[in-house]
């Protein structure tokens, strides 16, 4: 499956459209950003372009979403002026960007690539892929537990749990007598039953605490006055969300 219109808007700046094509302002994402760059002056095509991924994955997409950016880089900057390409990542694309980047030449790094914006990064994982590993998230009209099956199939949602580097937390707690810690990953996954979610994280485990800095100029942005949820408490049980 390959992501929709690569080097263009339109898999990034919605995330539904209907069958005739038509964007769902409900799932909204890039766009008012695309909207703000194209109203001062940037042209899609010429000098801003998206690099959508299927995010089910985990490390270059599809075996080519690597290339397929470098490419797309080096023809931006080829088209204008030889003028290095600055990226704006968010959430897990800044993972997926670091990687790429990672994979390059300190000269091609040097030559091509400009600066990195980094939006909401999961450096050090992500809660919410905790969640949805346990017991799904609600999604507009889907119900969790279905998501909860989707998801701990995809290499993204497992590549994103909470590092053990962070420290010896509590992360889930059932019944006040059960705990599991960053460091109880393969066995909290194990109790679940997440077969698929177990081999995929011990393929992936530690990756993102590992991930080398890709030694370019990063600005690193983030919200405030929002709780991050730290720990779950599931009284009844890991099969009865609570």
């Amino acid at each position: 499956i390959r992501a929709k219109d690569f080097g263009g808007m339109d898999g990034i700046n919605y995330y539904g459209y209907t069958t005739d094509g038509t964007p769902v302002n409900e799932t909204a994402y890039m766009e008012a950003l695309i909207v703000y760059l194209e109203g001062i002056g940037y042209v899609v095509g010429e000098n801003l372009a998206g690099a959508p991924y299927d995010w089910r994955q985990a490390e270059n997409p599809n075996g080519t979403w690597n290339d397929e950016l470098k490419a797309l880089m080096e023809t931006l900057y080829a088209n204008n002026g030889n003028t290095p390409v600055w990226a704006l990542a968010h959430s897990m694309g800044n993972l997926e960007l670091t990687e790429m980047l990672n994979t390059q030449s300190e000269e091609w790094r040097t030559q091509y690539f400009g600066e990195f914006l980094s939006v909401a990064a999961p450096w050090s994982g992500a809660s919410v892929a905790l969640h949805s590993t346990i017991s799904g998230v609600p999604l507009l009209f889907l119900d969790p537990s279905v998501l909860k099956d989707l998801l701990q199939g995809y290499g993204s949602v497992i590549w994103m749990l909470p590092d053990a580097y962070l420290g010896n937390e509590p992360l889930v707690i059932v019944n006040e007598t059960t705990q599991y810690s960053y460091y109880d990953m393969a066995k909290l996954l194990t109790d679940i039953n997440a077969t698929d979610s177990l081999a995929i994280y011990k393929h992936l485990a530690g990756s993102v605490a590992t991930m080398e800095n890709p030694s370019v100029p990063i600005h690193c942005l983030y919200g405030i006055n929002k709780d991050t949820e730290l720990w779950y408490e599931y009284r009844d049980g890991l099969d009865m969300p609570d």
